[in-house]
């Protein structure tokens, strides 16, 4: 199902509604939302609404869902800063993940990812922004649809896409870790975001694409449970 939004207040508020009306439903919901500037909006409808005492996600847990090997969860630039800084230090998760980039054992990180969402009973809400190479998370172009938490090596196009994050740009992004595309089919909902003018080619692609490994979101199309959003800005290009 697609959606088309007027602008970021709408996108974000809209996801807000989904959100509130999951946690009414099941208290406990596992959620992942993207580490990234496309999520922002969705943060700031979910913080407004914990502060206004209108939502908690007090028996609720957060699943982060991606990051850069080799860098620590305090570092600027990380995921796990990220969505710290913008989203989990003002709301009120019961439990939140975050993948450790400095973890020494990779498997076994992939394991208490693994432990971690069986635990919570699966992925309730999983919220999605598109690459420019049309990847999902750290899903690159060349994913395989079974795959599950992994380690990968990043794409240029996202390493180059993903500067902006750091404050300095001398920055090796060449591996990461990320929840894999079978994580995202098991999930009960999937949202996939797109919300600046950039991402209006790779979402042509998408919408004209049958699910394939060269475009990682592609392999969203079909899944029951799945919803794209749109702003007008990017449907209009």
């Amino acid at each position: 199902m697609k959606n088309i939004l007027k602008n970021d207040v709408q996108l974000g508020e809209y996801i807000a509604d989904q959100v509130e009306e999951l946690i009414s439903k099941k208290a406990d919901a596992l959620i992942s939302i993207a580490a990234g500037t496309s999520s922002l909006p969705v943060f700031e409808a979910l913080i407004s609404r914990v502060k206004a005492g209108r939502l908690t996600f007090s028996q609720a847990s957060f699943m982060a869902m991606d990051e850069w090997l080799h860098f620590s969860i305090e570092e600027d630039g990380s995921m796990g800063d990220f969505l710290t800084k913008y989203f989990l230090k003002h709301v009120d998760f019961r439990n939140i993940f975050l993948f450790d980039g400095m973890a020494s054992d990779c498997d076994a990180e992939c394991l208490r990812s693994e432990s971690y969402i069986s635990e919570h009973g699966g992925i309730d809400y999983i919220i999605y922004g598109i690459g420019l190479n049309g990847h999902i998370a750290l899903n690159e172009p060349g994913s395989d649809i079974h795959e599950r938490t992994h380690v990968v090596k990043v794409d240029n196009i996202t390493a180059n896409e993903a500067l902006k994050y750091f404050n300095h740009t001398d920055v090796d992004l060449i591996e990461g870790i990320t929840l894999g595309v079978a994580n995202a089919l098991e999930a009960r909902k999937v949202v996939l975001i797109a919300n600046t003018t950039s991402k209006h080619d790779i979402i042509n692609k998408f919408e004209k694409s049958t699910p394939n490994s060269f475009l990682p979101a592609s392999f969203l199309k079909g899944k029951d449970g799945f919803e794209l959003l749109i702003t007008q800005n990017v449907e209009e290009g």
